[in-house]
């Protein structure tokens, strides 16, 4: 299954969205339309940027437009009055990004930090797994060997053997029966007779 590809924005006008055109970005782009049918103006009723939506689309990053503009022939809530001003607030904003950067790369680090302890762990877990697939081949291969063993063993002959070894055993357990009676009954006599010599 291949995976899905993650969009990345590298021009968008979210703050503008926002600010300039007084639209909520939580709403999805159909909601921002659908309120903005009535609104007069160039471009009301036709965005296409929310934050929903670009959920949706699976945009994994975007890099929000800053506008910064000094044109000489201010407009209200858009451009700043003088360079000077236009200078100071883009030197904050930019000491602000810098510090959600190193922000960022401080929370990557430690992702990345998890994620190779993690697979460190997982790899130990793969190792012991296939040491104990190694041992069940082995044993598994053993018990094969040991029933091709006794498979090739010749039954009926080692049957006969065993009974000839019991019938043996039999008779020698006989055998020393006998003799130890023959020494029972025999011994006072043997004992009367060494005396009287």
């Amino acid at each position: 299954m291949t995976k899905p590809h993650l969009i990345v924005d590298a021009h968008l006008d979210l703050a503008w969205n926002a600010l300039q055109w007084n639209r909520n970005l939580l709403d999805s782009v159909y909601t921002i339309r659908v309120q903005e049918r009535q609104t007069p103006g160039k471009g009301r009723g036709q965005g296409t940027v929310a934050l929903p939506d670009l959920r949706q689309g699976r945009v994994m990053l975007c890099f929000a437009t800053l506008l910064a503009r000094s044109t000489g022939q201010p407009v209200p809530h858009l451009d700043f009055p003088s360079r000077t001003q236009e200078r100071n607030v883009l030197t904050r904003a930019m000491e602000r990004l810098d510090q959600q950067i190193a922000f960022q790369a401080k929370l990557v680090k430690q992702a990345q930090s998890e994620i190779d302890s993690v697979m460190e762990e997982a790899g130990s877990i793969e190792a012991e797994l296939e040491a104990l697939a190694a041992r069940q081949q082995a044993a598994e291969a053993e018990t094969r060997s040991a029933d091709e063993r006794l498979a090739a063993l010749p039954l009926e002959e080692l049957t006969a053997q065993l009974a000839q070894l019991r019938t043996s055993a039999a008779v020698a357990s006989q055998a020393a029966q006998g003799q130890q009676a023959i020494i029972r009954t025999s011994g006072p006599r043997h004992a009367t007779d060494a005396r009287s010599r």
